[in-house]
């Protein structure tokens, strides 16, 4: 929440709407495509730039943080500039088509681990990992 959110067109079309909160910034080669709420960007590093300009956020770039939030391809892309990654392991195999890229471990240091059970509102058991850049 309050932190710049970027994402892919396909992403966007599957959540449907800008997640509240948050400026979103949707990238698309498609200079028409349109999604009301959003900041359009062309590449990853156009929606960088966004942000580090104050178009994303009345103070760019807080705590240095802004999120990816896929598809596959945008992950690859973003993955050499990110020092953080905020990872959701569910306990369950899903049908799908767009994975988040492999990673050396060894350019990685486990920092956070917290396991979360399934309840009322979470059908299956998470683990929520931090990693940071060595």
């Amino acid at each position: 929440m309050g932190k710049p959110i970027i994402m892919g067109r396909k992403t966007f079309e599957s959540v449907g709407k800008p997640l509240p909160g948050r400026t979103n910034i949707v990238i698309t080669r498609n200079k028409d495509y349109q999604a009301p709420g959003c900041l359009m960007a062309a590449s990853v590093k156009q929606a960088l730039e966004l942000v580090n300009k104050g178009k994303a956020d009345p103070d760019p770039l807080k705590d240095n943080e802004v999120f990816i939030a896929g598809g596959g391809e945008i992950y690859k892309q973003a993955m050499p500039l990110a020092d953080r990654m905020y990872i959701t392991i569910i306990d369950h195999d899903f049908v799908g088509d767009t994975f988040f890229p492999r990673f050396s471990a060894s350019d990685w240091l486990l920092a956070e681990e917290i396991y979360h059970p399934a309840d009322e509102k979470n059908k299956y058991p998470m683990l929520f990992r931090t990693y940071e850049r060595k």
